[in-house]
C-alpha cells in the first residue's frame, strides 16, 4: 500500500474534537497533519500528529498548502475538513484501493451524509465508480500525491474569501487529464452547521470567490461549471431515493419527500 497522510484544518474545539475522537477511531495507524487557525484547540498529540500553527491571517488554501506540504513527499494526501466525522473501518485502505483501480482517477471523494455542493457525493451509484464532470466539494478527499505532483498546490489568491477555492483546483486537476470520481463503498458524516467559515473569517458569502475564479479563468469557463452540473444532474435522478408521500391530517395537499 502507499503512504496516505491525513491533512485537516481548525479553529474551534467543539468542532475538531469530534474529527479527532472519529479519526482515533476509524484511522489510527496513519500521519495525521493539524494546521490549527488561532489558540483555541489544544493540539493533539501523539506520534502520528504533526502539529502547525497556522498564519495569523487564516487563509483556506493557503493552511491547506502548509498541511499537505507538511506530509511525507511520497504520501498521498486525504484532505478533509475538521467537521467530518468517520463511520467505519478500512476507510482509507478502500478509497486508495479505489482510487488507484482506474490510473485517470486525480481525485475520489467518499459518499458524504450531510450536505455537499456537488449531488453526486450525496447520491453516488451504487455499484462502481460514479464519474462527476463538475467540481468535488473537498469534504473528504482522497488526493493521489501523482495529481498534486502533476497539478501542484491550492491557489493562495482565494485565501480571504470562502469558496472557489476548491472549484479551482477540481478544475486544474481535470486540465491535467485527471477524473474527478466518487464512491459508494465509503461513507462519511458532513456536520456542515458547524462550518468553522459559518462562525468566523469571510462567512459563507462565496461572491468574492467566484469574481476570483471569474477574474482567473473567464466566463466561458464558469459557463462550462453550469453545463458539467446538467450533465451529472442525469446520474443524480438515476440515484436519488424514491419519493415518498409525508401523511398528514385534513385537507391539505400531501408534500413529497426523499425516503
Amino acid at each position: 500500500m502507499r503512504p496516505v497522510t491525513i491533512a485537516v484544518l481548525g479553529k474551534f474545539p467543539d468542532i475538531f474534537n469530534g474529527f479527532v475522537i472519529s479519526s482515533e477511531q476509524y484511522l489510527p495507524s496513519i500521519p495525521k497533519v493539524f494546521v490549527r487557525d488561532g489558540d483555541l484547540i489544544a493540539m493533539p498529540t501523539g506520534p502520528l500528529w504533526t502539529c502547525i500553527q497556522g498564519p495569523e491571517v487564516f487563509s483556506n488554501p493557503g493552511n491547506a498548502n502548509i498541511a499537505w506540504q507538511a506530509a511525507a513527499p511520497d504520501s498521498d494526501i486525504l484532505y478533509c475538513g475538521d467537521d467530518v466525522r468517520f463511520l467505519q473501518p478500512n476507510t482509507w485502505e478502500l478509497l486508495q484501493e479505489i482510487a488507484y483501480s482506474d490510473p485517470k482517477i486525480g481525485m475520489l471523494s467518499p459518499r458524504i451524509i450531510g450536505a455537499a455542493g456537488n449531488n453526486l457525493q450525496l447520491y453516488p451509484l451504487q455499484e462502481g465508480i460514479t464519474y462527476s464532470h463538475q467540481r468535488l466539494a473537498l469534504i473528504c478527499t482522497y488526493i493521489k500525491r501523482e495529481t498534486i505532483d502533476s497539478v501542484g498546490y491550492m491557489d493562495p489568491v482565494f485565501g480571504g474569501s470562502y469558496g472557489y477555492d476548491d472549484d479551482d483546483y477540481n478544475h486544474r486537476v481535470q486540465l491535467a487529464g485527471y477524473s474527478l470520481a466518487v464512491t459508494s463503498r465509503v461513507s462519511v458524516e458532513h456536520h456542515h452547521a458547524g462550518s468553522t467559515f459559518a462562525r468566523t473569517g469571510p462567512g459563507v458569502d462565496c461572491r468574492t470567490g467566484a469574481e476570483k475564479f471569474q477574474s482567473k479563468w473567464g466566463t466561458k469557463e464558469v459557463a462550462q461549471i453550469a453545463s458539467d452540473v446538467a450533465k451529472d444532474m442525469v446520474i443524480v435522478q438515476q440515484t436519488l431515493p424514491p419519493l415518498q408521500p409525508i401523511a398528514r391530517s385534513g385537507r391539505s395537499p400531501q408534500r413529497l419527500r426523499r425516503g
